[in-house]
């Protein structure tokens, strides 16, 4: 059984609409590798914490920069997502 006619003709956009996730993958990837460094820097805080006084001060103070580090983190993986979306 022979390849389609029609078939040869949506190749080339079918690859193109393949290769037009890399980018979105590899943007996924990034964003991903940010927010594995930056929970990991976070969790060494929050650790060291429990050698202060003021434990639960310390650590409030952690989520506090945490929240305000990972929010421009989280707005683009929901722009990511959005753009994945509407594909």
């Amino acid at each position: 059984m022979g390849v389609p006619r029609n078939a040869a003709r949506l190749l080339p956009w079918l690859l193109l609409a393949a290769s037009a996730g890399a980018p979105a993958a590899d943007e996924a990837a990034r964003l991903a590798e940010q927010r594995r460094t930056l929970e990991q820097g976070f969790e060494a805080e929050e650790r060291g914490c429990a050698a202060r006084f003021a434990v639960n001060a310390c650590r409030e103070e952690v989520q506090a920069r945490r929240r305000a580090a990972l929010a421009p983190l989280r707005e683009a993986e929901l722009r990511l997502a959005e753009a994945e979306r509407q594909r």
